[in-house]
């Protein structure tokens, strides 16, 4: 899956003039762009551990999200995995 990959490299197609990107995909990003590992299982039925889960992996897409702001791209991600 190179959803990480497109979403990248949509900014560089809508720079000049904004717009909107819509990406579904049936799975997470797991190599490349944006890659996040799988989530134990283990760590979900535990109710103390719980919140790790939420917790972002790395700021890639937060640092993204920032850029696009500032050339007025929106982006709609739906992910089903």
């Amino acid at each position: 899956n190179i959803s990480g990959a497109a979403v990248n490299a949509s900014m560089q197609a809508l720079k000049g003039n904004g717009g909107r990107v819509l990406l579904f995909t049936a799975n997470p990003c797991l190599i490349g762009y944006g890659s996040s590992k799988v989530r134990d299982e283990k760590v979900l039925d535990k109710a103390e551990t719980l919140t790790q889960a939420f917790i972002p992996q790395h700021n890639q897409f937060q640092d993204l999200a920032e850029e696009y702001s500032e050339v007025r791209i929106a982006v709609d991600l739906f992910v089903i995995g």
